[in-house]
């Protein structure tokens, strides 16, 4: 299946806020439900401020496969690269190849964009890392709760 980025619209807010509340409800099930919901909200709510305050300039996508919204992405241009500030496919999608497929078109559209680069941060304890390992993202540098990471583009 075939996957594609569209720019967000306010009609996507209530799919990537679900995005984000599934892993939330995973780590938080003792919780009441309605207790929980506005928890997440406001998570959801202070991380989009932090990343619009840190990469103001970044572009969010609803990712799709087919018909299927299955994830979102937030891409920012700098200098030489382009950079994955965040990107999650959602639960169900998962295992399927799409984050592959995800990761091989965004660094098409870096090198449409001029960009010789890829990076990203991703979480120590954050399974994707294998991934980003297996598509050839280097280590860069390492924290006690992340690991930054770059693939070179190779331009034809």
């Amino acid at each position: 299946m075939n996957i594609f980025i569209t720019r967000f619209t306010s009609s996507d807010e209530p799919f990537f806020l679900k995005l984000y509340s599934e892993q939330a409800y995973k780590n938080l099930p003792f919780l009441p439900h309605e207790q929980l919901d506005k928890i997440v909200e406001m998570q959801y709510l202070a991380q989009l401020s932090y990343y619009n305050n840190q990469w103001p300039d970044a572009k969010t996508y609803l990712v799709k496969a087919e018909h299927l919204e299955i994830g979102k992405i937030i891409l920012s241009k700098y200098k030489s690269g382009l950079h994955i500030i965040d990107v999650v496919i959602g639960e169900k999608h998962r295992n399927k190849g799409f984050g592959r497929k995800l990761l091989m078109l965004v660094e098409q559209k870096a090198l449409d964009i001029g960009c010789t680069k890829v990076t990203l941060s991703v979480a120590t304890n954050n399974r994707a890392k294998k991934l980003y390992d297996y598509q050839g993202y280097k280590v860069t540098s390492q924290n006690e709760t992340h690991i930054a990471m770059q693939k070179q583009l190779v331009t034809s």
